[in-house]
């Protein structure tokens, strides 16, 4: 949530400050307070442990990546309209949406960058290299992209799924420094590359090794060796393309038990859900429970909003149409954010089982997009005022939509942990789990146990 906030924060400071600051206060508590983060929280065991870690260290490396904000470099002004606390320094820092501040070019660089863009024919960047204090690098610092590397090391390090997604974002940036450093010399590119990647290929190696020495193999990290109730040395494959039906309907789709009292809903294990076109491989598990993202959280759904922007973009780019410049960079970042999140979670798609934190492989990302897609949908109409109104309305509908589920359903978490550990509390708020609607395979009676019975938990 840290990283989510700050992203979030720099985002709309670099790219939608003219947008209502209400949108970027209801976005970060829905990205907090909705399915399945919130849901997490009910227990903590270590799988959510490995998928937060994964995703602490991939936001925090997106975060010190971004493009710097529209803030002066020099003396720190902030926006019009964002007050800051400058006796605090992390309120500061926070709602001047950067605890870096952009570095500024030497002279050296500048003249050398206006050269390169004259003889390459473009005039109209030489403006921008012109005045040589006000020329700001177009990059993060080697020591931010030093951070980034680890950051992203790290994120593997936690939750080896992410692996792709870091691959597919370490191109990304290695791509940009190359594009973005022809204008200034290799003698500059050359330690942000290095700075960059060695991170990486250093983790990568000690990975390997670590691997090798565990198991003997260098790829092999010792999912078939887990000590489950299922034996995985004897499933054919852990990972396979008749997974991915069962698995994507589950995370998107699945529905949740409707109770009589309180909480109201219930995250639903497999059984029965599945429609009749929908054919489960003979090893897939099914019986965790999980809640569809587009059911509970459907202010996931403008997630659509930003990844259809940055296609009209591409398209305008292919087709040669000069699109604005300043659209570039916002390209740029729901393209990070996009591998980041789409990638990290495409992996668990195919995987064998499926369950509730698994979409947390996912969801911390796609709330940035959504979160974007707000800004971009709201900047779209603002010249027409009913259907800005209504836009903001659906907006504020799905918001609470999705808040309201993300706690009733994080109540009881993974095997009724509510439920379990204080039946007194539960049976007072007014839990009585009969079923209204969509069926439950149990009624547990609820109120103090008998003085005789003793629980696994007290046993443990």
């Amino acid at each position: 949530m840290l990283f989510l906030s700050l992203i979030a924060r720099r985002l709309w400071d670099r790219f939608f400050s003219d947008r209502p600051f209400w949108t970027l206060f209801f976005g970060i508590v829905v990205a907090g307070l909705s399915t399945p983060l919130a849901y997490l929280l009910a227990r903590s065991a270590v799988y959510e442990a490995a998928i937060m870690g994964g995703q602490f260290f991939l936001l925090g490396a997106i975060w010190l990546l971004l493009p710097g904000s529209k803030q002066n470099s020099r003396t720190g002004l902030q926006p019009a309209g964002v007050k800051v606390d400058r006796a605090d320094p992390l309120i500061g820092a926070f709602m001047g949406g950067s605890v870096f501040r952009e570095r500024l070019l030497s002279p050296e660089h500048t003249a050398h960058a206006a050269k390169v863009m004259r003889r390459a024919g473009r005039p109209w960047q030489c403006a921008r290299t012109a005045a040589p204090q006000e020329r700001s690098d177009p990059v993060p610092s080697p020591i931010r992209l030093a951070l980034a590397g680890l950051m992203l090391s790290l994120a593997v390090g936690s939750r080896v799924s992410l692996a792709i997604a870091v691959i597919a974002v370490g191109l990304v940036v290695c791509t940009w420094l190359a594009l973005r450093g022809r204008s200034i010399g290799f003698r500059w590119l050359a330690p942000r590359l290095l700075a960059f990647g060695a991170p990486l290929l250093i983790s990568a190696a000690l990975l390997a090794t670590y691997n090798h020495a565990r198991f003997g193999n260098w790829i092999e990290f010792g999912q078939k060796y887990q000590l489950t109730g299922n034996n995985y040395k004897a499933t054919p494959a852990l990972f396979s393309l008749a997974n991915l039906p069962p698995s994507l309907y589950s995370y998107t789709l699945r529905p949740v038990y409707l109770l009589a009292g309180f909480p109201f809903v219930e995250a639903r294990k497999g059984d029965g859900t599945f429609p009749a076109f929908i054919r489960l491989p003979e090893h897939y598990e099914y019986n965790e429970p999980i809640a569809g993202l587009l059911l509970v959280t459907p202010f996931a759904w403008l997630a659509v909003i930003p990844v259809g922007w940055t296609l009209l973009f591409a398209r305008r780019v292919w087709m040669k149409k000069s699109p604005s410049h300043a659209d570039r960079p916002l390209a740029r970042v729901i393209l990070l954010v996009g591998l980041a999140a789409g990638l990290g979670f495409a992996p668990v798609l195919f995987m064998v089982g499926s369950t509730m934190r698994y979409l947390a492989d996912l969801a911390p990302g796609l709330m940035v997009l959504a979160l974007l897609g707000v800004w971009i949908r709201g900047r779209s109409l603002s010249g027409n005022r009913r259907g800005s109104r209504i836009f903001h309305g659906a907006v504020l509908t799905m918001a609470v939509w999705s808040v309201g589920f993300g706690l009733l359903l994080s109540v009881n978490g993974y095997y009724q942990h509510f439920r379990s550990f204080n039946p007194e509390l539960a049976a007072r708020l007014g839990y009585r789990s009969i079923p209204q609607v969509l069926g439950h395979p149990d009624e547990p009676e609820i109120g103090p146990r008998p003085a005789n019975e003793t629980s696994h938990a007290d046993a443990d």
